[in-house]
C-alpha cells in the first residue's frame, strides 16, 4: 500500500472510531433489536466451538454476554474505548476479557482460540482482509469463524471469495430473512 493509501486507511479508521465512540451511549437502544437477530443466527452454529472464543468488533458486549451464557470464555475486541466502557459496565459474568485494539493488528498469540465471531465489522474496514487474516491467525486449526457483514456492502459471492482467500474451508455463506446482513462461516 502506498503512503497515500495508508493515510486514507487511517483516516477511515479514525472516522469509524469517532462514530462508535460518540454513539456508544445510545448504541444499544438504537441497534440492540437488529443485533439480537444477527446473534441468534450466528449462535445456531456454536455447537462446533469449545471453550475460549474471540469476538472481534464486540462493541457494547451484547454478544459477549450471550456467549458467556452458553458457557464460553470470551475475549472481546473493539477499536472504540467508549464502546468497551459500556461493555465493561453491562457485562455481569466474569468470563469476558475486553481488549481495545485495531482488528488489523490483534495483540494476541497465534492459535489460541477455539472459535471466532465478528458481527457487522468487516464492511467498516479499509482492507477487511487484514482483519480476517488476523482472526485466522489467532484461532487454532479446525476452529470455526462466524461472521456477518451488511448486505449492502458485500454480496454472498464476494464474502465467499473473502473467506476463501483467508484460507477457510467448508465455507457456507447465506442471507437470512428479516436481517440486513449476510452471514458466513468456515473452518480454519
Amino acid at each position: 500500500m502506498t503512503d497515500g493509501g495508508q493515510i486514507l486507511s487511517f483516516s477511515k479508521k479514525r472516522r469509524v472510531k469517532f462514530f462508535y465512540d460518540s454513539s456508544a451511549g445510545v448504541y444499544n437502544k438504537r441497534y440492540q433489536e437488529i443485533q439480537m437477530i444477527k446473534y441468534t443466527i450466528l449462535l445456531r452454529k456454536t455447537h462446533e466451538i469449545r471453550s475460549l472464543v474471540v469476538d472481534v468488533g464486540c462493541g457494547t458486549g451484547l454478544f459477549c454476554e450471550l456467549l458467556t451464557m452458553r458457557g464460553f470464555r470470551v475475549v472481546g475486541i473493539d477499536f472504540s474505548i467508549e464502546m468497551l466502557r459500556r461493555a465493561k459496565k453491562a457485562i455481569t459474568l466474569q468470563k469476558v476479557f475486553l481488549v481495545c485494539c485495531d482488528s488489523d493488528f490483534l495483540p494476541l498469540r497465534d492459535n489460541i482460540f477455539c472459535g471466532a465471531f465478528s458481527v457487522t465489522l468487516l464492511q467498516n474496514l479499509p482492507n477487511p482482509m487484514l482483519s480476517l487474516n488476523e482472526i485466522v491467525r489467532v484461532c487454532k486449526k479446525g476452529s470455526m469463524v462466524h461472521l456477518s457483514v451488511l448486505s449492502k456492502s458485500l454480496n454472498v459471492k464476494d464474502l465467499e471469495i473473502l473467506l476463501s482467500q483467508a484460507g477457510l474451508r467448508d465455507i457456507e455463506v447465506f442471507g437470512s430473512l428479516g436481517s440486513e446482513d449476510i452471514y458466513g462461516h468456515g473452518k480454519i
